[in-house]
C-alpha cells in the first residue's frame, strides 16, 4: 500500500484531517486532499485507526478509484456525488449502530474472557466443580445430600462469610 511510503506533507489538509481522526470518533468530510489520493488517505486512517468506520463520498467515481478505496481503505460504503441525502443519512445511522455493536461485542468478549478465567481458577481450587453430569434426557443430575437442607444452608452461609472475610483481608 502506498499510504505507508508517502506520509502526508506537514500542514497539508490531509495531515490536519489525520489529526482530527486521532481526536474524534467520527470523520465527516474532506473534499480536497491534493497531497495524495483519497483512497490513500483512507488507507492511512485504516492503518492507524482500524476501529474508524470509513465512508467515501466522491465526484470522481472511476472503477479504479473505487477498487483502491475498497482495498486500501476498507471502506464501509462508497457514494458518488450527487448522492441521495436520505440514503447517506441512513448509511451514517447504520454505521453508528454498527460502531455501537462493535463496542458492545468487544465488551462482552472481555466479560466472557474474565468469566472463563474465573472458572479455570475455580476448577483449580476445587477440581470437578465445573463438571456437570446430565441424565440421558439432558437434565442435570444432582447428587442428593445426606444432610438436611437447613444444614446445607447453614454451611453455605458460613462458607460465604469466610470468603467475604478472606477477600477483605486481601
Amino acid at each position: 500500500c502506498s499510504c505507508r511510503c508517502h506520509p502526508p506533507h506537514r500542514g497539508s489538509l490531509a495531515q490536519r484531517a489525520l489529526r482530527l481522526v486521532e481526536e474524534k470518533t467520527a470523520l465527516s468530510s474532506f473534499t480536497d486532499l491534493k497531497s495524495y489520493r483519497k483512497s490513500e488517505f483512507l488507507g492511512i486512517v485504516r492503518a492507524r485507526h482500524p476501529e474508524t468506520i470509513r465512508i467515501m463520498l466522491t465526484g470522481q467515481a472511476s472503477l479504479e478509484a473505487t477498487i483502491r478505496a475498497i482495498n486500501e481503505g476498507e471502506i464501509y460504503r462508497f457514494f458518488t456525488k450527487p448522492c441521495n441525502p436520505v440514503q447517506l443519512a441512513h448509511t451514517i445511522r447504520d454505521a453508528l449502530a454498527m460502531k455501537s455493536l462493535m463496542r458492545e461485542s468487544s465488551r462482552l468478549l472481555g466479560t466472557a474472557k474474565r468469566q472463563r478465567s474465573l472458572l479455570e481458577e475455580l476448577e483449580l481450587e476445587h477440581p470437578g466443580i465445573t463438571h456437570v453430569e446430565k441424565t440421558d434426557d439432558g437434565s442435570i443430575a444432582l447428587e442428593v445430600a445426606d444432610q438436611s437442607i437447613e444444614d446445607l444452608i447453614r454451611e453455605m452461609s458460613r462458607e460465604s462469610t469466610r470468603d467475604s472475610e478472606r477477600r477483605r483481608r486481601e
